[in-house]
C-alpha cells in the first residue's frame, strides 16, 4: 500500500523560513512516492503579525482544527507531518490540533507522527509546569525532525521515538 501522508505545515504567505520549507516539501517529488494531503498552518497574513494576537488567529486556529479533523476522517493517513512551533500561544494551537492526531493514533496505532522543529525556544515552554506536562504528552510516541544538532539538546528530557537530523548537506 502506498503511504498516505497528511502534511500540516506553514506555507507562504507570509514568507519566512518555515513557510519556505513547507513550500519546498509541497512542490517536491513526495507526491510521486506517496499519496499526500496538505493543510496550511495559517496564523498571520504578513511578517508583522507574527507573534501578535488578533481575533483572525482564533478563526485560523478553528479552521486548522476542523480541516485536520476532516482529513483524518476522510483521508486516513498512516503518517502525519506537523510543523510544530515554539511560541506559547502557537504551542497551545499545536496541542489542540495534535489531540485529534493522538485520538486517531489510539484507534490506529500504526500511524507515525513527525514533528518538524525549525528553531530553538523550547526553554520558554519547559519553564512552565503546565506546558512542560503538555509537552511530554505532545512528544510521546512521535518522531522529531530537527535542522540542527543544537535542537536535539532541547529535547533530552522528553520521551519520543527517534529524531532525524537534517543538515545543510541533507545528511541524517
Amino acid at each position: 500500500m502506498k503511504n498516505k501522508i497528511l502534511f500540516i505545515l506553514h506555507l507562504p504567505p507570509p514568507n519566512h523560513g518555515a513557510s519556505k520549507v513547507g513550500e519546498f516539501i509541497k512542490n517536491s517529488k513526495i507526491n510521486n512516492v506517496a499519496k499526500c494531503e496538505f493543510i496550511p498552518i495559517k496564523s498571520s497574513e504578513n511578517i508583522g503579525e507574527i507573534g501578535k494576537f488578533n481575533f483572525k488567529k482564533i478563526y485560523y486556529m478553528a479552521e486548522l482544527y476542523f480541516k485536520t479533523l476532516i482529513n483524518i476522517l476522510k483521508f486516513r493517513p498512516n503518517k502525519v507531518y506537523y510543523t510544530a512551533s515554539m511560541g506559547k500561544i502557537a504551542f497551545f494551537r499545536d496541542y489542540l490540533v495534535t489531540s485529534l492526531i493522538r485520538i486517531y493514533q489510539e484507534i490506529n496505532p500504526s500511524v507515525e507522527v513527525y514533528y518538524h522543529y525549525h528553531t530553538k525556544g523550547l526553554d520558554r515552554l519547559k519553564n512552565n509546569k503546565l506546558t512542560k506536562f503538555l509537552l511530554r504528552r505532545f512528544l510521546k510516541n512521535s518522531n522529531l525532525i530537527l535542522l540542527s544538532p543544537l535542537l536535539k539538546n532541547e529535547f533530552e528530557e522528553f520521551e519520543y521515538k527517534r529524531s532525524l537530523l537534517f543538515t545543510k548537506r541533507g545528511g541524517k
